[in-house]
C-alpha cells in the first residue's frame, strides 16, 4: 500500500540533506519507504534538474530499484492538486511545501490533509507518534459540559485530546467491531448513542470536502436492515450538526471467529481492546482501553511498523468484504440479508488498498 507524496524540490533537497537530523530524519524516511513522489517542476524544469541535481538522483534511482515507488513531476500547485484531484489523493498524500506554515494550517483545516511547510517539517510528528492512550474504568463517571451542553461517554472521555491528536487531518474514517451496533435491534439505539459520541469527539470541526464515514460491523441475526440503518445515517447527520456533507456507509457481515475493533483514519489507526458501545450514558459498562497510533509510529524500529500493517489489513480485508457483499447471492438465501453494503460505501480509504 504505497501513498502518494507531493513536495516541492527545495523541501525534497531538505528533507534529504538534513535527513540525520531529528525533526528531518521521520519525515525522510516516511517518504523513502511508504511515498511514491510528485515534485512541483514544470517538464523543462523537470529534465533539467535530473540531469544536475543529486537529490533528485538519488530518488531516481530508489524508484528504479524498488517495484511501486515512483517519482514523478507536476506542474500544478498544491492547492489545486487539492482540489482537483481524486478521492485517493485526498485519502492520505502527505504535502511538503514552501509555502508559510499559516497557509498550510489553513488548508489542513480546509481538506483534512496533511500539509507541512519545510520551514516547520517537526509539525508532521504526528505521523510517527502515539497519540492516544485511553483507560475507559467502570469506577468513573464520564461526564462534561461544553458551552453549557452536557456531554457524555466517548465525547468526556477524549475531551480535552492530547494536543498531538488534536492536530491530525481527518476527511475518512473506519470503524471497525462487530458489535458497534449490538448484536439485536433493542440493542441499536445503545450503539447509536456510543457512535453519536465518539464521532462527535472526533470530527472536525470544519471541511471543505465530503467526509467519507464507513461502519463495519456483524450482521448474523439479519437485525440490521435497510430502514433501520437509514434512520441510523439520518440520526447521525442530525445530532453531528456538521457544516459539511457526511456519506454514511455500512459494511456488514457474519459473525467470526476474530472480533477486531480499530479505528482508521488518514494518518492514524486504533484499536480498541474492548467494542466501543461500552457507555451506558456516562457509565462506563465494562472497561476498555485505546490506543490510537500516527500511521508510521514505530517506522524506525526494525521489523514491521505495526500501525501501518494493521491499517492496510483492515482496509484491505473490509475492501473484500464490501465488494462481495455487493455480488449476488449464491445458494444462502439470507446471504444478502445478513451480508449488506448500505449506503455510501466507496470510503476514499479503500482506495489505498
Amino acid at each position: 500500500m504505497i501513498r502518494q507524496a507531493y513536495c516541492s524540490l527545495e523541501a525534497l533537497e531538505e528533507i534529504h540533506a538534513f535527513r540525520d537530523e531529528l525533526e528531518y530524519e521521520a519525515l525522510h524516511q516516511v517518504l523513502e519507504t511508504h511515498h511514491r513522489i510528485s515534485v512541483h517542476l514544470s517538464d523543462d524544469d523537470w529534465d533539467e534538474q535530473l540531469g544536475r541535481n543529486a537529490c533528485l538522483r538519488y530518488f531516481v534511482k530508489r524508484a528504479s530499484s524498488r517495484n511501486g515507488y515512483e517519482l514523478e513531476n507536476t506542474a500544478e500547485h498544491c492547492h489545486d492538486v487539492m482540489k482537483n484531484r481524486t478521492s485517493t489523493d485526498l485519502a492520505g498524500t502527505v504535502f511538503i511545501v514552501d509555502d508559510e506554515p499559516a497557509a498550510c494550517a489553513r488548508w489542513r483545516e480546509q481538506y483534512g490533509v496533511c500539509v507541512v511547510s519545510r520551514q516547520a517539517p517537526a509539525e508532521a510528528s504526528y505521523l510517527t507518534q502515539e497519540l492516544s492512550r485511553k483507560e475507559i474504568r467502570t469506577a468513573r463517571s464520564y461526564r462534561t459540559s461544553i458551552n453549557g451542553n452536557e456531554k457524555l461517554g466517548w465525547y468526556a472521555a477524549l475531551s480535552p485530546r492530547a494536543p498531538a491528536w488534536q492536530a491530525v487531518p481527518l476527511n475518512s474514517l473506519v470503524i471497525v467491531d462487530n458489535y458497534l451496533l449490538g448484536e439485536k435491534s433493542n440493542r441499536l439505539e445503545a450503539g447509536q448513542e456510543n457512535l453519536i459520541s465518539l464521532l462527535d469527539a472526533l470530527l472536525p470541526a470544519t471541511l471543505y470536502i465530503d467526509f467519507h464515514l464507513l461502519l463495519v460491523t456483524n450482521n448474523s441475526n439479519m437485525f440490521l436492515t435497510s430502514q433501520n440503518l437509514t434512520q441510523l445515517a439520518e440520526n447521525l447527520r442530525r445530532k453531528l450538526a456538521r457544516p459539511y456533507r457526511l456519506r454514511i456507509g455500512v459494511v456488514t457481515r457474519e459473525d467470526g471467529r476474530e472480533h477486531r475493533r480499530a479505528i482508521v483514519g488518514n494518518y492514524y489507526f486504533g484499536a480498541s481492546h474492548h467494542g466501543f458501545a461500552c457507555f451506558n450514558g456516562s457509565e462506563a459498562q465494562w472497561p476498555n482501553d485505546l490506543v490510537v497510533s500516527g500511521l508510521f509510529s514505530g517506522i524506525a524500529a526494525a521489523g514491521f511498523d505495526v500501525p501501518w500493517v494493521s491499517m492496510h489489513d483492515e482496509l484491505r480485508a473490509v475492501r473484500i468484504q464490501r465488494d462481495r457483499n455487493r455480488k449476488p447471492a449464491n445458494d444462502n438465501p439470507n446471504y444478502l440479508a445478513i451480508n449488506l453494503a448500505f449506503g455510501f460505501c466507496d470510503n476514499r480509504l479503500l482506495e489505498l488498498v
